[in-house]
């Protein structure tokens, strides 16, 4: 009986490149979660500072209808406003946007910002 030689490495390419193919597709699936999750972040800081711009701006009306205009711009941008404080007419505020998918185990993003006129800061 003859035997052939190449027999022990049958396959081990067809394996190779499976195993290949997983580590794109892996690679592929974290870099789209980075992307995801750097989005979500963008979004929490303009709704954070579309807010605070908003509540400052509307601070004269008291810190209630201040907070409310804050708010409202945050919702616009994808955000919920979760803190305000206006003093004077300066607002701070904390917004949070919940990433899309799978990421949105991970918790909210947060965002703060501060606005108020220049010679207030």
């Amino acid at each position: 009986m003859t035997r052939d030689r190449g027999c022990g490495s049958r396959g081990s390419a067809t394996v190779a490149m499976m195993a290949a193919i997983g580590l794109i597709a892996v690679a592929t699936m974290v870099a789209l979660a980075l992307g995801f999750a750097t989005a979500s972040r963008h979004r929490a800081i303009a709704a954070a500072d579309a807010a605070a711009l908003a509540a400052a701006a509307a601070a004269i009306d008291g810190p209630a209808s201040a907070c409310a205009r804050g708010r409202e711009l945050a919702s616009r941008n994808g955000g919920r406003l979760v803190g305000c404080v206006v003093i004077d007419a300066i607002a701070a505020v904390k917004v949070e946007v919940r990433p899309p998918g799978v990421l949105a185990v991970f918790g909210p993003v947060v965002a703060r910002a501060r606005a108020g006129p220049a010679s207030a800061h």
